[in-house]
């Protein structure tokens, strides 16, 4: 994203938009369109391929030996599997909703350049 005086003007030559004027705006909605797509790909990562549909933790009751603490320790170590997936997808629907929002931008930009929108007065 570029912004500048319009071609053929000197800097300084017109007022920019702090001073009421207009400045140009170069958008490459491609590259955007292409940043939503990874970012969708993240998202599809984060959400994991829905083959498993339960995760576990590698430990059992008798993994770390036959004590309390051992038993408690494999216990806690299954709560945060179990918490750490769902934070991920979690994490997976805010990423997708962002690639959304960035889909959208792309579109908004590619409305405006087309003339879809009245300029401001």
């Amino acid at each position: 994203m570029t912004t500048g005086p319009a071609a053929g003007e000197a800097a300084g030559s017109s007022p920019g938009p702090a001073a009421g004027g207009s400045a140009d705006l170069i958008v490459d909605t491609p590259l955007l369109r292409r940043v939503a797509e990874i970012v969708d790909q993240a998202a599809d990562a984060l959400r994991g391929d829905g083959t498993c549909e339960v995760f576990r933790s590698p430990l059992s009751d008798a993994s770390l030996g036959p004590s309390a603490a051992g038993r408690e320790v494999a216990a806690a170590a299954g709560r945060r599997v179990t918490e750490a997936v769902d934070g991920a997808r979690a994490l997976a629907l805010r990423v997708a909703m962002a690639a959304e929002k960035i889909r959208l931008a792309a579109e908004q930009f590619e409305r405006a350049e087309a003339g879809q929108f009245p300029r401001p007065r």
